[in-house]
């Protein structure tokens, strides 16, 4: 009995250690990357400083591609964290606890489903995928939108598993959430893990007492509840923007994304199986026991024999999730960042059906190849020579100058290597991968991360650039051709709304000295060229001379021009 006690702490410590550090570590100490985080960094900031919390705006101009829930919930973290951590970090921060939201949502399922045991490791499961750990230290609005949703399916558990009816008006509300997250997308994903448990439910022939015992009357709650909260928003985006705002946030990147009309991007018409590729990647290293699931539940399905209801509602949320959302024509992998708990939660339930070893010695290889990185990162200070030549010095130097980050890599390779040497009989084979995998994720998420974010960086390039232009001749300045991300840094770095002109008339007009207004303009360009010309797809035809430039991106192809026309100095 003691031993069993012992072994249950032991498996529980790994679980909780798991979840703490991955969450939070990596946050802190690198600068925004490209695509996302200059964008949604400069919109939240925007939002900071203007207290403007209905419309989100990027560099002045609204910016309604999704509610702005997420922006508000890093608003509040800039205002409690910003003074102590900086804006980059405290604003990821909000990422990294809708992160640990989204583990306690996926335990509390799993816990109901199963055991708190279960639980634990569903959610060091999740905690170690690589689409948990890639998409929850990003600033994007994905996060709040998993938790939302996650949060929701909890209530839908215990509504229908629990009886406890009295959730329903919660999970109006956490649907509500999902919805001022990312919009239509929100419900419409919560809707197919609903699905499974209300046909469980009505399979079970449970209607009768449905209506007997209020269920009924509790969803109209559940809908009033997400109506009016939604519908607050929704209505205060119409009076304060207008309809013609209110039109391009819901026909334009609500309805148009779906149908691929909307020209916003990662539109991909087709592909089938995109989706069963990206949880293939996201699911990893767990992966083989996502496909042991479904190739154990397609059996008894097909053999129909004995079918739980577990079985069911785990089979409709993931496939069907796939199934949802590779129906519109817009795609791309941080899609299914909400649809991951259920694939953890198949792990778990994986390795409770394996009668076979085959996993222990997947486990093994795994923990070795894991121990392999850590160790490698702890000793390229003392073996630069392991590093390729093609690797840029700045990158090189940050990985081989010994720092706190290998400190803390030679902490995590004696931990697992004392654990598999010493406590091997109290730690299971799928608890001792949960740790090692830990072990990894904090070595890469150390010194790694900061060599990457010498190339990735754009904040030295863009003040550099801006410090040139004295803040008194920036008024008289447009801009053409930028995208959100460099709008995005522009007004994050130096605090400088570009104004965009798109129309080539004015343009000319600019360049020839004649406008009222601008007597100069930035140009923005992405591609492989390093020169501004004629024949660009910017039609710059009046005679230009360039004054400065910038060149940044992690491909260097991120190229910025300040021109003035040749006849108007």
């Amino acid at each position: 009995m003691q031993s069993v006690l012992i072994k249950s702490f032991m498996n529980g410590s790994v679980c909780m250690i798991a979840v703490l550090v991955v969450t939070f570590t990596g946050i802190y100490g690198h600068d925004l990357w490209t695509p996302d985080e200059p964008r949604e960094a400069a919109i939240a900031l925007e939002m900071a400083e203007t207290g403007n919390l209905i419309i989100p705006h990027l560099a002045g101009v609204p910016f309604i591609e999704k509610p702005p829930l997420y922006y508000i919930a890093a608003t509040l973290s800039l205002k409690l964290f910003g003074p102590l951590i900086g804006h980059t970090a405290s604003i990821r921060l909000t990422s990294a606890f809708f992160g640990l939201g989204v583990l306690l949502m996926t335990f509390l399922i799993t816990r109901r489903l199963w055991d708190n045991q279960a639980g634990l490791l569903a959610a060091a499961v999740l905690a170690t995928m690589d689409g948990f750990v890639e998409n929850f230290h990003w600033i994007t609005s994905d996060p709040a939108l998993s938790f939302f949703i996650v949060a929701a399916v909890w209530c839908f558990v215990e509504i229908y598993l629990g009886n406890r009816k009295k959730m329903l008006p919660v999970a109006g509300l956490f649907l509500a959430g999902s919805f001022l997250s990312k919009g239509v997308i929100g419900p419409v994903l919560a809707a197919v893990p609903w699905a499974g448990l209300a046909g469980i439910w009505l399979f079970a022939k449970k209607k009768q007492a449905a209506r007997e015992n209020g269920f009924v009357a509790g969803h109209l709650w559940l809908l009033l509840v997400f109506g009016v909260v939604a519908g607050a928003w929704i209505i205060s985006l119409y009076a304060k923007g207008g309809p013609a705002l209110w039109n391009e946030w819901f026909w334009v990147n609500q309805v148009g994304r779906f149908t691929g009309e909307a020209a916003k991007g990662h539109i991909k018409p087709g592909k089938p199986f995109y989706y069963v590729f990206q949880v293939l990647g996201y699911g990893m290293p767990w992966t083989p026991l996502i496909i042991y699931w479904f190739g154990a539940a397609t059996r008894r399905l097909i053999k129909k024999r004995a079918v739980t209801s577990e079985d069911i509602f785990l089979y409709v949320w993931g496939a069907g999730s796939i199934v949802l959302l590779t129906l519109p024509a817009t795609k791309r992998g941080l899609y299914l960042v909400p649809v991951l708990p259920v694939y953890a939660i198949m792990s778990v339930v994986s390795l409770k059906q394996l009668t076979s070893k085959w996993f222990q010695w997947y486990a093994g290889l795994w923990t070795a190849l894991c121990l392999v990185v850590i160790t490698v990162i702890f000793i390229l200070p003392l073996a630069p020579v392991l590093l390729p030549e093609t690797i840029p010095a700045n990158v090189k130097a940050v990985l081989t100058d010994f720092n706190h980050y290998h400190v803390i890599t030679g902490l995590w390779l004696t931990i697992c290597l004392g654990v598999i040497v010493w406590l091997r009989k109290n730690i299971t084979s799928e608890y001792i991968m949960v740790l090692a995998t830990t072990g990894m994720l904090v070595s890469l998420l150390g010194a790694p991360v900061q060599a990457l974010d010498k190339q990735k960086s754009m904040a030295a390039d863009v003040k550099g650039f801006v410090a040139q232009i004295p803040e008194s001749q920036q008024i008289r300045i447009a801009g053409t051709g930028f995208d959100e991300t460099m709008l995005g840094a522009f007004y994050y770095y130096a605090g400088w709304r570009v104004s965009q002109i798109a129309v080539i008339n004015r343009i000319e007009k600019i360049l020839a000295g004649q406008d009222d207004v601008y007597d100069s303009l930035i140009v923005h360009r992405r591609d492989k060229r390093g020169d501004l010309c004629p024949e660009s797809d910017l039609a710059l035809y009046y005679p230009y001379v360039i004054l400065s430039e910038l060149i940044t991106g992690d491909n260097q192809d991120r190229k910025v021009f300040r021109i003035k026309g040749r006849d108007s100095q």
